[in-house]
C-alpha cells in the first residue's frame, strides 16, 4: 500500500486551491434564497490564511438571515497512476475557530466544481453538490481547534477522486444548508463559523488542508508451472 498525501497550492496558485464561497446579501433574507443562491463575493477570499467550512449570519428581524457560507478544496494527485486501485482516502482540516451562537452545523464533505482549478469565484457557491462524500459526522461545536480534523470518505467520495488530475471537494452544512432547513432564529443578530487554517496559512507549523489517498496496484494473480 501506498500513501499519498496532497495539498492546495498556496496564493499565488499554479493547479489547486482553497478558500471560502457565500451567499451574502446585508438584507433581511429567507434562509432558502440563501441556500439556493447563485453566490456573492467570497469572504475569505483563495489568499486568505482561514476560511470558513459552513457558517451563516443571522438578522435582527424574526426568521431572517444575511448569509451562508460553504467552502471549495481543489487538490492535485499527480503522483497517483491511473492503473492504482484506492482502498482508503480522508480530508483533513486543522480548527482556526468554533462559534455556534446561531446554530451547530453539521460539516461534511460534498464535490465542488469551480470554475477556475486554481481561483474561487462567487458563482462557485453554487457548484458544491449534496451527496455527502463521507459517512463521519462532525459538528461545529466539536471541532479540534489543535490538531487535525478527519473526514473519512465514503464510496462516493473515493470514486469522485480523479487519480492522476485534479480532485474537487467541498464543505457544507448537512443539517440546516444542505437540508434547506433554517436554524432556529436566536435574536440579536448572532453568527455562527466554523474555521479551518488554510494552504495560506502562516503559522508556525503545516497545518494546510490535505488529502490521504491508501491505494496500491491491482492484485494479479500469477500462475506457477511446474
Amino acid at each position: 500500500m501506498t500513501h499519498t498525501i496532497s495539498y492546495p497550492d498556496a496564493h499565488d496558485e499554479s493547479n489547486s486551491v482553497d478558500g471560502a464561497v457565500n451567499a451574502f446579501t446585508g438584507a433581511d433574507t429567507d434562509w432558502t434564497d440563501l441556500v439556493t443562491s447563485a453566490g456573492d463575493a467570497p469572504v475569505f477570499s483563495d489568499s486568505a490564511v482561514k476560511f470558513n467550512i459552513a457558517g451563516w449570519d443571522e438578522r435582527t428581524t424574526s426568521n431572517k438571515w444575511r448569509t451562508i457560507e460553504r467552502a471549495i478544496v481543489v487538490f492535485n494527485n499527480p503522483s497517483i497512476d491511473a492503473g492504482d486501485t484506492i482502498t482508503a482516502a480522508t480530508i483533513s482540516g486543522y480548527g482556526n475557530m468554533k462559534g455556534t451562537n446561531a446554530g451547530d452545523p453539521t460539516c461534511k464533505i460534498y464535490s465542488s466544481n469551480p470554475a477556475s482549478d486554481t481561483a474561487i469565484v462567487a458563482e462557485d457557491y453554487a457548484t458544491l453538490g449534496a451527496t455527502s462524500f463521507t459517512d463521519t459526522t462532525l459538528l461545529g461545536s466539536n471541532l479540534d481547534l489543535s490538531g487535525f480534523n478527519d473526514w473519512v470518505l465514503n464510496s462516493a467520495g473515493l470514486a469522485h477522486i480523479n487519480k492522476d488530475a485534479i480532485s474537487k471537494f467541498g464543505f457544507r452544512d448537512a443539517t440546516y444548508d444542505v437540508a434547506n432547513s433554517a436554524p432556529t432564529h436566536v435574536g440579536g443578530q448572532p453568527d455562527t463559523n466554523i474555521r479551518i487554517w488554510s494552504a495560506d496559512e502562516d503559522q508556525s507549523g503545516d497545518r494546510r488542508p490535505k488529502l490521504v489517498i491508501t491505494h496500491a496496484l491491482p492484485f494479479t494473480p500469477k500462475v506457477i508451472m511446474f
